[in-house]
């Protein structure tokens, strides 16, 4: 992975989280059959092929399909997620590990709360800058 990656793809970890938090409560969703009532259930007819002797519904045949595209979705966030951690943990200057594992892999938003766990008198303008130049971004830059 190269030194530097680009500063919005690292900021992604956080969405890539969340969505495989979103992934993991629709397959559950799925598997536990939580939009299907059952196959001897009275289906709608919008769900089904034109053909009065059909027993499944549209839904019911693709939720397999459905269900393993999610979790393939699911393990490509995972892998990204993986990835992007590894970068953070390979940096070699400490401080700014310190500062990216707060930031990033621990969810910590706030630059204030960033200074106050690195300690040592920092400030919440001192850590921000730092991460800034570590990444060769400043406040114009980020906006």
């Amino acid at each position: 992975m190269c030194k530097i990656l680009n500063l919005k793809k690292i900021n992604s970890i956080i969405d890539l989280r969340q969505e495989v938090e979103m992934l993991e409560r629709e397959i559950e969703k799925r598997k536990n059959n939580a939009y299907i009532k059952g196959v001897g259930t009275n289906v709608s007819k919008t769900n089904k092929i034109n053909n009065p002797t059909l027993q499944y519904s549209l839904e019911e045949l693709e939720l397999p399909i459905l269900i393993e595209r999610l979790e393939k979705h699911k393990e490509k966030c995972l892998s990204e997620i993986v990835n992007l951690t590894n970068f953070i943990l390979s940096i070699e200057d400490v401080y700014i590990r310190k500062i990216c594992t707060l930031r990033y892999i621990y969810g910590v938003r706030n630059w204030s709360r960033i200074a106050l766990e690195m300690g040592g008198g920092n400030t919440p303008d001192g850590v921000r800058m730092a991460h800034n130049r570590y990444f060769g971004t400043n406040k114009t830059k980020n906006k």
